[in-house]
């Protein structure tokens, strides 16, 4: 003969969920943590990559005034003197943009950046094929080249590294919030059944 087991209590059955109720926090919370953690290291990432940038452009800067230094003439720094022109011009439109909202200051903002790369490379690019006097100007021109060269990939590694944790963040927040809820419907369905 087969036996038959008796049915669990309620209070057993009331304690399993429960417990398997603090097993799921406690999993959710470890997921959140091990998120945060890795939202860490992509923001340090960011930061290091800021830096980076922020020091090739100090250097950049200190080699570009020396190339232009070297010159003879102020007509021997045109292209420089449009690219510093361009790139004032980008932060006080992208000012204009932040406080007003126009996407038209954005897009001229963005432009003006684009100038000032077109017009610095092309700085050095005269400077690179210049002979006579001018030739001296090319060592400084080289170190400059180079920084500015690491300030751009700098940048471009912190704003592909800020997109990337921009996703993460929203995704464990997103997660977090709907856990926070699940819970505090858990503890009021309890609440009202006792």
């Amino acid at each position: 003969m087969a036996t038959i087991e008796a049915p669990e209590s309620l209070g057993q059955m009331g304690r399993q969920v429960a417990d398997d109720a603090v097993r799921l926090v406690r999993a959710e919370l470890a997921v959140v943590k091990a998120e945060a953690v890795e939202s860490l290291w992509g923001v340090l990432g960011v930061v290091l990559a800021l830096v980076g940038a922020g020091l090739s452009l100090l250097f950049f800067l200190m080699f570009t005034v020396g190339t232009m230094d070297e010159g003879l003439t102020v007509g021997d720094n045109w292209a420089m003197g449009l690219a510093i022109a361009a790139v004032i011009l980008a932060a006080v439109s992208a000012v204009f943009a932040a406080k007003s909202g126009w996407t038209f200051f954005w897009v001229l903002a963005g432009l003006l950046l684009l100038g000032f790369v077109g017009l610095t490379v092309t700085f050095f690019v005269i400077i690179f094929f210049a002979s006579g006097p001018e030739a001296a100007r090319k060592g400084w021109a080289i170190s400059a080249a180079v920084f500015f060269a690491a300030m751009v990939v700098c940048i471009a590694a912190a704003g592909a590294l800020a997109w990337r944790l921009k996703g993460g963040i929203t995704g464990a927040y997103k997660s977090l919030k709907e856990d926070v809820t699940w819970a505090t419907q858990l503890t009021k369905r309890n609440a009202n059944e006792n």
